[in-house]
């Protein structure tokens, strides 16, 4: 056995936690001597079994239960077309308004509770962009000292403007090197008006007539006589032209661009007239 030296105060400790565990068992030793003299002078009749009832169920509670209420989702709104409300607005008030005041007009037009949904906010917003910026069709202005914006028509579209629901984006139509100019048949004997330069076919004869690569600036001194082009319009035409070869460069691949010996900037050619080693050939130089 292990001998544990314990202080005084804890043998004080242990002695009263003891008594007090004697004084509990002798009480208890009491009760049970109690009851089994009770036991004793009441001894039980064993002809008669004793009968333990069953376990009773509660009753179930027959008054009818009210039903519980069906919450019914709202049915979600299609987006509106706010291009086509927009436009019908504007023209219905004839003056400037604010985003804020558009969609107020919508909402108590449609029975609508206000404050208008973020989504509807934020689709306005997006329909007023396209409509300023790549339409052109409205313009906005600015409040002072406030940072909302007014949103007017612009004067050329007023009338002009077609109020459609399902309005299809133009297909781009492919270039095709035989296509003729349209032309303006004028009633004095000057020469017709082009309208619509072909590029294409004038880029594809000029470098077959003349067997070698051209500049941009060569192209455009040929293209004002092909075309018949006043000079005041040789800026409105270099701004044409030049798109023209660098689509048919990059996109349609059928020209090439080499640097000429002493010449600033590129110069085209033919896509044939190139070597494997994208070198121009020397029967194009």
């Amino acid at each position: 056995m292990v001998n544990i030296e314990l202080t005084p105060q804890q043998v004080e400790e242990l002695k009263n936690f003891y008594a007090i565990e004697l004084e509990n068992i002798q009480r208890r030793a009491n009760e049970i001597k109690e009851l089994l003299n009770k036991l004793e002078a009441k001894p039980l009749n064993r002809s008669k079994p004793a009968i333990i009832p069953d376990k009773v169920e509660p009753t179930p509670n027959l008054t009818r239960q009210p039903k519980k209420s069906i919450k019914v989702k709202p049915r979600k709104t299609k987006n509106p077309n706010w291009r086509h409300f927009v436009l019908k607005t504007l023209k219905e008030n004839d003056k400037p308004l604010t985003s804020g005041e558009i969609i107020k007009l919508y909402y108590k037009q449609h029975n609508l509770d206000l404050p208008a949904s973020q989504n509807s906010l934020m689709a306005l917003s997006q329909a007023l962009y396209r409509m300023r910026v790549k339409d052109n069709i409205v313009k906005s202005s600015k409040i002072k000292g406030k940072r909302e914006k007014r949103y007017g028509l612009i004067d050329a579209t007023d009338k002009s403007v077609v109020l459609t629901e399902n309005a299809k984006a133009k297909k781009p139509v492919p270039l095709n090197p035989n296509q003729k100019p349209k032309t303006i048949i004028r009633q004095d004997n000057k020469p017709p008006l082009v309208t619509t330069y072909n590029w294409p076919k004038f880029i594809f004869e000029t470098l077959n007539k003349t067997k070698r690569v051209l500049s941009a600036k060569e192209f455009l001194k040929y293209a004002l006589v092909y075309y018949n082009i006043p000079k005041k319009e040789t800026e409105s035409t270099r701004g044409k032209l030049s798109p023209a070869l660098s689509r048919m460069e990059k996109i349609v691949k059928s020209l090439k661009t080499c640097q000429k010996d002493g010449q600033a900037g590129r110069s085209y050619g033919l896509s044939e007239w190139f070597d494997g080693d994208n070198k121009l050939k020397a029967d194009f130089k």
